[in-house]
């Protein structure tokens, strides 16, 4: 029992211990791919925003460029040549004269508003350069690039400023990227999470507030997109993990390098983790094999040696067992060994036949066959006696029988003993002690378990039969 206990409470610890390292393992594995696949992207992104800046720095350079000489040029017509041969190098939409109210007219002469929003005041009265997605009539949302120039007019529209304009997919273009087979999203938002260039995944199109967006998601809070927003607004970078309708997300975000800008990359973490997630998959499988492996080899050892233990106590109890019936065989004392339930006769000692005329088989087919070579059958209740017995007692009695084949006449004094083995009842033993020689010492055999003790004492009485 105590072994049962101890196998049972070292296959706990061990599944216990196999479960808690898999669960390390697990956890390790999964916060090492997403430190791998994050670093993996804000890397990539990176080259995006880095691309988005280039083409706004170039932009900004080239127009600071062509403000000296508007403001030298001898007549408008040679304004209006020179912007249409940069139109032609810079591949921009149109060019604009902008005032101080937000005002535009443009080469050839036509007049509007130019909504600019809260970034006028920076590019007039803080005469920095700036970018601004923007409408005219008619005409797709575009991308205002301006710089401020000194007062001058043009046809008599006085300006502050000039800008030019690229249709929206120009700067798309800008943010794309090759990796991740057009699965990934890259968008320039505002802090407030309006979205200024959206070149967003056949998944995550149209969108127009990236907060929105968020607010979806069933595993991102509101806090956590309050701590995202305050993130934005202090031109942080990071990255985090959201889910829109079942699909996880790496989120990947960091400032761009004008304005208040921040360029948002995003991609589903099953695209980005395929490789990782192969990896640990051949990985788990391969330490399974060898942990299979190693188990099969630890049972097989062990079936092995158990083995090797059992034939070697089997051949030990084989030779003892023979070594008994011959000695048993030289005696003139019968032994047999009965189950507990039922009777059956589990041992006969060959020396039967020479004592009661009977063969080992006829017992064991029927042990009342005993009974009925008692010679006064009144007396014969041996067997139905053998369920009063109680554990470690033992009952006598002195029969007469008669030699089956000779009818010859003996007295044996029958002894017959119950043994108690784990609290099981296995075995009542009997032994018919011949009182033809001299033999005053009663043997009773015992149960199998303890068979090397009774054979010494069987020992001792053959050699004093001889």
């Amino acid at each position: 029992m105590k072994k049962k206990l101890f196998a049972l409470l070292l296959t706990v610890i061990i599944v216990v211990g196999v479960g808690l390292a898999g669960f390390a393992y697990s956890g390790f594995v999964s916060g090492t791919i997403y430190e791998e696949s994050t670093a993996h992207l804000v890397e990539i992104f990176h080259q995006a925003n880095q691309a988005l800046y280039n083409m706004v720095s170039v932009n900004w350079s080239r127009m600071r460029m062509w403000t000296p000489f508007i403001e030298k040029a001898n007549s408008e017509q040679e304004i209006v040549e020179y912007v249409n041969q940069t139109r032609d190098e810079s591949n921009f939409t149109d060019f604009f004269f902008i005032s101080r109210n937000g005002n535009y007219i443009t080469l050839e002469g036509q007049k509007g508003y130019l909504d600019l929003r809260s970034r006028l005041e920076d590019l007039i009265l803080e005469q920095n350069p700036i970018v601004v997605n923007s409408v005219v009539p008619d005409k797709p949302e575009i991308m205002v690039f301006a710089t401020p120039a000194a007062p001058n007019r043009f046809r008599g529209f006085e300006y502050e400023a000039i800008a030019i304009t690229y249709n929206n997919s120009d700067l798309v273009e800008a943010l794309k990227i090759s990796a991740f087979s057009g699965k990934a999203g890259t968008f320039a938002v505002l802090p407030d999470g309006r979205v200024v260039v959206d070149n967003g995944s056949e998944e995550l199109q149209n969108i127009h507030n990236f907060f929105a967006l968020l607010e979806k998601s069933k595993n991102v809070s509101a806090e956590k997109i309050d701590e995202l927003q305050k993130d934005f607004y202090a031109g942080k970078s990071g990255q985090m993990v959201f889910d829109i309708n079942g699909t996880n997300y790496y989120l990947v975000y960091e400032p761009a390098n004008f304005q208040d800008w921040v360029v948002l990359g995003v991609v589903p973490t099953d695209v980005v983790n395929a490789s990782m997630n192969k990896l640990q998959t051949m990985t788990l499988a391969v330490v399974s094999a060898i942990v299979i492996l190693l188990a099969l080899s630890v049972l097989i050892i062990v079936v092995h040696q158990n083995r090797q233990k059992l034939r070697l106590k089997d051949n030990e109890l084989i030779a003892r067992d023979e070594l008994f019936s011959k000695l048993s065989a030289n005696v003139d004392d019968v032994f047999l060994m009965l189950d507990a339930e039922n009777l059956r006769v589990d041992y006969v000692s060959p020396n039967i036949e020479k004592l009661l005329g009977i063969s080992e088989e006829q017992v064991k087919k029927d042990v009342y066959v005993l009974e009925q070579l008692i010679k006064d059958s009144q007396s014969a209740h041996i067997l139905d006696r053998l369920s009063e017995i109680e554990p470690g007692f033992q009952m006598e009695w002195d029969r007469e029988y008669i030699h089956r084949a000779n009818n010859e006449e003996r007295w044996f004094h029958v002894i017959a003993f119950c043994s108690d083995i784990h609290g099981f009842l296995t075995n009542r033993n009997i032994t018919f002690n011949s009182k033809l020689g001299e033999t005053d010492t009663p043997y009773v055999l015992a149960d199998a378990v303890r068979i090397r003790e009774v054979l010494v004492n069987i020992l001792g009485n053959a050699v004093k039969f001889t």
